[in-house]
């Protein structure tokens, strides 16, 4: 972080903190934080594309918060957010040939315009039109991003690895945020029901789903920039998956530092076992309820089971996949979930809890073909090149990979996820397959940071 913008940050930090001594309201003081946060991201670059990106990040966190005053601003902003980033794409690339990486990000963006070919088809028969047709529109728009950003304006890996960047900050920016107003006892940042942390959002599994991707997109961040302040930066998401106390969450981390380490090289095993094991141990000496939370959600059988009736949801959704094997139309489930449970004849949750089931649930039996290309996709990605920033793309799509068996954040266009997760994905499969003489572009090779380890 450069020097102003550390200034500016704890001028952030000051006047917010002044705000609440002055009006002891919550709600101001957060505004003030969140609007200086943006500030500080956005103000790092004069990227207009990247702008629109971290803009995005933010108006979609905003919208799926627990604070009234930002899900009032992010329900207007966030498609505005996208759009706005469609539009900056298109400007930024429009005089570019495209160039695919390889065979893998080819297949990749394919089967993602398959997915949106499927969606915008499933407005014939969906059970809630006005849905399906606002959120097929969205997720063209997005596809087009990653297809377009992808093919042209990545063929600098100097602007992907900048993309990269902001995209482990503006997520860091949201949890660290969150974490602040946990900290300071903001009404609902900490569930009063689970003692489970929320952060900024509106739900402890979400903020855990989050925290998941940015922390191993971290890891991989924290090999190629070598520096001890992005090692330092993640103990917060760590820390938030733990206090988000996700069971998902934590379980994936676990296994892909697991993975991350034992297919790491000798050079890199060293660098990611010192980092996750110094991060590990701050981030649990300071998640205030050491071990304790995170064994008991691993016994806690709410609703009846380990899964808290997310099997009465699949199974729900099976029967109706077998009945209709057209599918109830693309994000059709919030509604027709909420009709079901009025009705009483379903579990009475608002999602299926399982990203993959959710796609064949709400696109048929066509569905299947996307589900297996992406579940085949993202191993293959995760399978990838296993050195230096590469290791936090792989690390990414596997995490994503486990998180999405139980729950349902995958094309969630509504929250700040699947901006995360698939600019990593897409960018792991041109980062991984470009030649390695194109890899690094020499202006990248000739500069000079501190060394994380000697």
């Amino acid at each position: 972080m450069k020097p102003s913008s550390v200034l500016i940050f704890l001028g952030v930090i000051a006047v917010a903190g002044t705000g609440f001594l002055v009006t002891q309201s919550f709600l101001i003081s957060a505004a003030i934080l969140g609007v200086g946060l943006a500030f500080v991201g956005l103000q790092r670059t004069s990227d207009w594309w990247r702008r629109a990106y971290i803009f995005t990040i933010f108006a979609t966190g905003a919208g799926a918060s627990h604070i009234a005053g930002l899900v009032q601003i992010g329900s207007v902003t966030k498609l505005l957010a996208l759009g706005l980033l469609a539009i900056a794409t298109f400007v930024d690339t429009r005089s570019a040939n495209p160039v695919w990486a390889g065979k893998t990000h080819r297949t990749l963006i394919s089967t993602l315009w398959l997915t949106a070919g499927l969606a915008a088809a499933s407005i014939i028969w969906s059970e809630s039109r006005s849905d399906t047709a606002t959120q097929a529109l969205a997720f063209i728009a997005f596809v087009y991003v990653l297809h377009r950003t992808s093919t042209t304006r990545w063929k600098d890996k100097a602007v992907l690895i900048g993309d990269v960047g902001s995209a482990y900050w503006a997520s860091f920016l949201l949890l660290l945020a969150g974490a602040g107003l946990a900290f300071v006892g903001f009404p609902g940042a900490v569930s009063d029901y689970s003692g489970r942390h929320l952060g900024i959002f509106n739900n402890p599994n979400l903020l855990g789903m989050i925290s998941a991707l940015t922390f191993v997109l971290g890891i991989g961040w924290a090999i190629h920039k070598r520096t001890v302040a992005v090692v330092i930066s993640l103990i917060v998401p760590l820390s938030q998956v733990l206090l988000s106390e996700s069971r998902t969450a934590i379980l994936a981390v676990v296994l892909v530092l697991l993975w991350t380490v034992v297919r790491a090289r000798a050079k890199n095993f060293v660098v990611v076992a010192y980092i996750t094991s110094i991060v590990a141990l701050v981030a649990m000496a300071v998640s205030w309820r050491p071990f304790e939370g995170y064994l008991d959600r691993f016994s806690t059988m709410d609703g009846g089971d380990l899964l808290n009736t997310r099997t009465n949801a699949w199974n729900d959704a099976q029967r109706t996949i077998v009945e209709d094997p057209l599918g109830i139309g693309w994000a059709a489930t919030p509604t027709v979930l909420e009709k079901w449970g009025n009705d009483g004849v379903a579990s009475g949750l608002s999602s299926i809890h399982n990203s993959y089931l959710q796609l064949v649930f709400e696109l048929g039996v066509a569905g299947v073909i996307p589900v297996l290309m992406i579940v085949i996709l993202l191993t293959k990605v995760g399978m990838m090149r296993h050195h230096g920033l590469a290791i936090g793309f792989g690390a990414v799509a596997l995490t994503g990979l486990i998180v999405q068996i139980t729950e349902s954040p995958i094309f969630g266009l509504g929250q700040p996820y699947p901006y995360l997760f698939w600019i990593a994905v897409v960018a792991g499969t041109v980062f991984s397959e470009k030649p390695d003489s194109e890899e690094e572009p020499v202006s990248l090779r000739t500069q000079t940071t501190p060394a994380l380890i000697h």
